[in-house]
């Protein structure tokens, strides 16, 4: 909670929740681009994902997802913290209220590499804005990620992904880093024949 733009590592799909996160391996639907752009590679349909999950004292986070069965997608992502009271020392029941919003939306695009079977590759860029009260901070950053789909052990795949790489942003005075993350996984899916 040190660094601005957190609300980035929330899970915005069902099955990747239920994995706690783990699908960097897994990625190939509307919801790569949050995990691994290298998934848009695997989607064979256009796919969208919608999404309103809230949390406890009014926090709420709205999702939406699409990706194209041409190896490009889009996200929109938004974290409201609701109401917050403000209060002081001298009125510690609150002078009124505030809000918290974060909000990054995500453009991507992957592609199967043809002279490397089995790997994908892909690239996604987004733009960040977290706003607290009347301040605010905007940003850019980056994510590039890998998957490898075993030829010789069908149903396995590997994956990785460097996430949130960018400049850092001004938050008024203070300049706060972007939570750069590395992931990486595996997954072995049964074959049924």
């Amino acid at each position: 909670g040190r660094e601005p733009f957190n609300f980035l590592f929330l899970d915005a799909d069902a099955r990747a929740a239920g994995l706690g996160g783990a699908f960097t391996a897994v990625a190939g639907d509307s919801n790569a681009l949050l995990y691994n752009p290298a998934g848009l590679a695997r989607v064979a349909a256009h796919d969208v994902s919608l999404m309103e999950n809230r949390y406890a004292e009014g926090v709420s986070q709205e999702y939406a997802a699409y990706a194209s069965p041409r190896g490009w997608g889009a996200n929109l992502n938004h974290l409201s913290f609701g109401n917050i009271p403000r209060t002081t020392v001298s009125n510690p029941d609150g002078t009124g209220s505030f809000g918290i919003r974060d909000l990054a939306l995500g453009l991507g695009f992957g592609r199967r590499l043809p002279s490397l079977p089995g790997f994908s590759a892909g690239v996604g860029v987004k733009v960040l804005r977290e706003t607290i009260d009347d301040s605010s901070a905007s940003g850019y950053a980056a994510d590039i990620g890998a998957l490898w789909d075993s030829l010789r052990i069908p149903g396995l795949s590997l994956g990785g992904v460097l996430q949130n790489m960018g400049p850092p942003v001004r938050f008024q005075a203070a300049k706060e880093n972007l939570p750069l993350n590395l992931r990486a996984g595996a997954a072995y899916g049964w074959v049924w024949r």
